[in-house]
């Protein structure tokens, strides 16, 4: 039969034509046909195992995965050879009828992935850099096929550090070491990508690709994937030349399966990988800086004990304050010298250097060359403030000789004693003179080596330490309640206890701690207002008694023949009947400020004055007596000032309670002479 409608198509054509997206795109295929108008009869052979018949010039397909396909296009002269066609279970080209009332056309077409994902090296410092960190970050952009913000992993190939994660913390101040850290110089294991730094890419039509602020949300448009930047600095503590890494690794996502490999995951989620070569070298040595333990930012301030042996490190440093690990030393023993500043008018024996040989190490205890440092410790023998460590060391090195300096942040040079003595109420008993008062036999009271020498130095007297056997049992005694059933005040032993016949959980970390820890945990474990208390502030103390602060606001008699009056002023008045005091406020009088004494009359005042008051100038003061509290800071050895105005002052880093737990703890460890 002659074709009646082929001839009238020429073929057909696809759009897009090119990146033709998987899952989000419609591909269309358009008949070329010379007039729209005839009827005719189509089936479309996707290439992927699917197909559409059709009467109509237009038709739209999906892909689900990438690869290359081969779209057929078979165009039937008459609908019986069409309808019998489709009517087969699998339609292929070799099912195709005998008549050949048919004509077909073919079209290669190419699938790829949503969006080649990318990384690469956006900007970076210049290709040699000075110091341990560059002052321009290394900047990596990136596109990614999936909705989330991919992680990046960052390794550095050929350095002669080794990789911070491999270097034990307690070196970590002095193996050379590489790592990678973000803008604010956190340390990095997998750099993610900050939101804001991060666009959304999404499909708007058929083709056109828009992007736009990060949301994975995005419910108008359609998201094919995120593109975006991300900065961080790569820092290594030896010279040299190293290949940079930056991995995007896309296998964490789900894979699309591939048939050709026999669904082995496709290659649209291969790995992806930017590479760069930087170099860099150390900085020229320029200072020595000494510190605790040997890490720059532990410097020497803040508060050192009298008598306590005070470590130190000195390194030489760069000059922003790197320290050079591997500066070659050649010369060890480095000719140190060490003196103080700020001890004005302090002998020279009061300041100890324990280590004199002053002795710079180029090789740690493993054999590793870390450049040169020094270690040693101090004692400063009396009590200072703003006293700085002064180093000068000359070196021998590969680059010649060098003369280097550096000091020391300031510290102070404190007595426990003197500074930070802490005592609670009953704490100031006197067991030896208590035991001293029970001899009534003058030869036995009288006898110093008994009740001083022996009884003293076991039981103690009212200088010894409060967690000696006296003034401690003393003490239980005497605050046993406190100590054992005040929940705000107690031990922490007994609050543990108190927890337990109430059935309440907690948790037990009551370690068995020496005497003087324990007691001053027990002590910092009260909160600060309990521990200051309240002081009784009275200003309308008239009477007179025996007590040191009685009638502490009663002043000299008045001589109501010669005594004026001022307004603003106060007067005590004393009842004589009655022996009852009141304090008085002088007021003008008929529009006179000062007037005599005699006209109190006008305010109802019973005369003549003399027969029935006693007048007394009056003194304006708080008695001040504590009330509350658990320090006893009237005691002569709480040397704490007691006029600390924040609870932040008390619990801050480096404060009264850090301070207080760092000298007993020094002290426990003997690192303080006695």
């Amino acid at each position: 039969m002659a074709l009646t409608i082929t001839p009238l198509i020429s073929g057909f054509t696809v759009t897009p034509n090119v990146n033709v997206y998987t899952d989000v795109t419609n591909v269309t295929f358009t008949t070329i046909v010379a007039d729209a108008l005839i009827d005719f009869n189509v089936v479309w052979l996707f290439g992927d195992g699917t197909y559409t018949a059709s009467t109509e010039t237009t038709v739209n397909h999906t892909y689900s995965k990438p690869g290359e396909y081969t779209v057929t296009m078979i165009v039937f002269n008459t609908i019986e050879e069409w309808r019998s066609y489709i009517q087969q279970e699998s339609l292929s080209l070799s099912a195709l009828p005998a008549s050949q009332e048919y004509v077909l056309f073919t079209m290669p077409v190419t699938v790829t992935n949503k969006i080649l994902d990318s990384i690469s090296f956006a900007f970076t410092p210049v290709p040699a850099y000075q110091g341990r960190k560059q002052s321009t970050p290394f900047r990596i952009e990136f596109y990614s096929s999936q909705n989330t913000i991919p992680q990046i992993q960052l390794y550095s190939k050929n350095s002669l550090s080794q990789p911070s994660i491999s270097v034990a913390p307690k070196w970590s101040h002095l193996r050379p070491r590489w790592r990678f850290v973000d803008i604010y110089n956190n340390e990095l294991d997998v750099l993610t990508p900050a939101v804001s730094s991060v666009n959304s890419i999404v499909m708007t039509g058929a083709v056109s690709i828009s992007a736009i602020p990060y949301d994975s949300t995005l419910a108008s448009t359609t998201v094919v994937g995120v593109s975006g930047y991300t900065d961080f600095y790569y820092i290594d503590d030896m010279p040299g030349t190293v290949e940079l890494h930056a991995t995007m690794d896309t296998q964490q996502y789900s894979n699309t399966e591939d048939d050709a490999y026999n669904k082995i995951p496709s290659y649209s989620n291969s790995m992806v990988d930017a590479v760069y070569n930087c170099v860099t070298y150390d900085s020229f040595p320029n200072k020595l800086v000494i510190t605790s333990n040997g890490i720059p930012s532990f410097t020497l301030d803040g508060t050192k004990w009298i008598k306590a042996l005070t470590p130190y490190v000195i390194t030489i440093c760069d000059f922003d304050g790197y320290i050079l690990f591997n500066y070659p030393v050649s010369n060890s023993n480095g000719n140190l010298r060490l003196i103080t500043r700020g001890l004005t008018n302090v002998a020279s024996g009061d300041v100890i250097f324990e280590d004199s040989r002053a002795v710079f190490q180029r090789y740690d205890s493993d054999n590793f060359d870390v450049g040169g440092y020094y270690t040693g410790f101090f004692q400063v023998l009396t009590v200072a403030d703003n006293v700085q460590l002064q180093a000068t060391v000359s070196l021998d090195t590969n680059f010649g000789s060098l003369l280097l300096n550096g000091i020391s942040a300031p510290f102070n040079v404190m007595s426990y004693d003197d500074s930070f003595g802490l005592r609670k109420f009953n704490e100031d008993f006197d067991m030896a003179e208590t035991i001293k008062s029970y001899a009534l036999q003058e030869t036995i009271s009288r006898n110093t080596v008994l009740f001083d020498d022996f009884i003293g130095q076991i039981v103690g007297n009212a200088d010894s330490a409060p967690e000696d056997l006296g003034k401690s049992i003393y003490e239980r005694t005497a605050n046993f309640t406190a100590n054992h059933s005040d929940i705000d005040a107690c031990n922490i032993d007994k609050l543990y206890s108190l927890c337990q016949q109430l059935n309440i959980p907690i948790e037990d970390y009551n370690f068995d701690y020496p005497a003087n820890l324990k007691r001053l945990i027990n002590i910092v474990s009260i909160s600060y207002s309990r521990l200051k208390g309240s002081r009784e502030l009275n200003n309308r103390n008239f009477v007179e008694t025996t007590s040191l602060s009685s009638a502490s606001n009663l002043g000299g008699k008045i001589d109501t023949s010669t005594y004026y009056l001022s307004a603003g002023t106060n007067i005590v008045i004393r009842e004589k009947h009655t022996d009852s005091y009141e304090l008085f406020n002088v007021v003008s009088l008929s529009g006179y400020n000062v007037y005599p004494i005699e006209y109190l009359s006008e305010f109802n005042f019973k005369t003549p004055l003399d027969v029935y008051y006693i007048f007394y100038e009056y003194v304006p003061k708080y008695t001040l007596t504590q009330e509350e509290g658990i320090i006893d800071w009237e005691n002569p050895q709480t040397t704490l000032i007691e006029g600390v105005s924040s609870i932040s002052e008390w619990q801050q880093d480096a404060g009264i309670m850090d301070t207080l737990l760092d000298y007993q703890l020094r002290r426990g460890l003997e690192l303080i002479s006695k």
